[in-house]
C-alpha cells in the first residue's frame, strides 16, 4: 500500500524445517531508507507450512492442509508527525425495533501520520434517563490517513417500550480529546401490543355477553 514497508523487511531465513512439537525463533531485520517519510509505515511477515507430497488425507489423495501465521510490523519513522482524528459517524441499523436488540456502527477517521487507538463506551438510556447498559468500545487500531468502521450489538431482555438513546464517547487516543454523539431510537413491541388489545377486546365482549344473559333477583 501507500505506506507499506514491505521492502524494508528481511527475514533471517526464507525456509526452515520443524519436527512435531519443535519451536523456532526467526530474526527479522528492519532497514528504514533515509528518504522515508516521517510517521507510521506497515508490513507483515507471513509464515506458512509447505506440506509434503505424502501428507494428503488417505493414500492417493490430492487434499492437503495449509496454515499461515502473520506478524504485523508497525514502523514509526522519526520526524515531524501529526496526530489528528475524530469520530466521523455513529449510526443505528434501524429507525425502530420490536424488542431490545439493536446494532450500532461507529466510523473513526484518522487524518494524521501515525496510527491511533481510540476507545470509549456506548451508554444505552431509557426515556427517563436511566442507564440500561454500557458497551465498551476499543481500544482498536486505525492506521494513518484511513477510516475504520466498528459494529456493536446490544441486547436487553424483558418488555421494553418507548424512546431510547445511545450515546457514544470516544477518546481519540491523543491529548485526552473526546468526541461524543447521541442517537435516538424507538422500541415498539407491536405484536405484544396487538395481542393485548385483542385480549382486552375479547374480555369486553365476554363481559357484555355475561351482562345480557345473567339476571340478578333480590329478595
Amino acid at each position: 500500500g501507500r505506506f507499506g514497508a514491505k521492502s524494508w523487511i528481511k527475514a533471517e531465513k526464507e525456509s526452515f524445517s520443524l519436527k512435531f512439537g519443535e519451536k523456532a525463533h526467526l530474526e527479522v531485520e528492519v532497514s528504514v531508507p533515509e528518504e522515508a517519510d516521517a510517521g507510521d509505515h506497515y508490513a507483515a511477515v507471513l509464515v506458512s507450512n509447505v506440506p509434503k507430497k505424502d501428507d494428503g488425507i488417505g493414500k492417493g489423495s490430492n487434499v492437503s492442509i495449509r496454515s499461515r501465521l502473520g506478524v504485523l510490523f508497525f514502523v514509526r519513522v522519526k520526524g515531524e508527525i501529526r496526530e489528528e482524528g475524530a469520530l466521523a459517524s455513529f449510526e443505528k441499523d434501524k429507525r425502530w425495533y420490536e424488542k431490545g436488540s439493536a446494532s450500532f456502527k461507529t466510523v473513526f477517521d484518522n487524518r494524521g501520520t501515525v496510527r491511533l487507538r481510540p476507545q470509549g463506551r456506548i451508554e444505552i438510556r431509557s426515556m427517563f434517563g436511566k442507564v440500561l447498559d454500557v458497551i465498551e468500545v476499543g481500544p482498536y487500531n486505525v492506521l494513518r490517513e484511513s477510516s475504520r468502521a466498528m459494529d456493536y450489538d446490544w441486547k436487553q431482555e424483558g418488555f421494553l417500550f418507548g424512546r431510547y438513546s445511545a450515546t457514544v464517547r470516544i477518546d481519540r487516543g491523543y491529548g485526552h480529546v473526546t468526541d461524543e454523539k447521541t442517537i435516538y431510537f424507538w422500541i415498539i413491541p407491536w405484536k405484544v401490543i396487538l395481542a393485548a388489545i385483542f385480549a382486552v377486546g375479547v374480555m369486553i365482549e365476554l363481559l357484555k355477553y355475561v351482562h345480557r344473559k345473567i339476571y340478578f333477583e333480590f329478595k
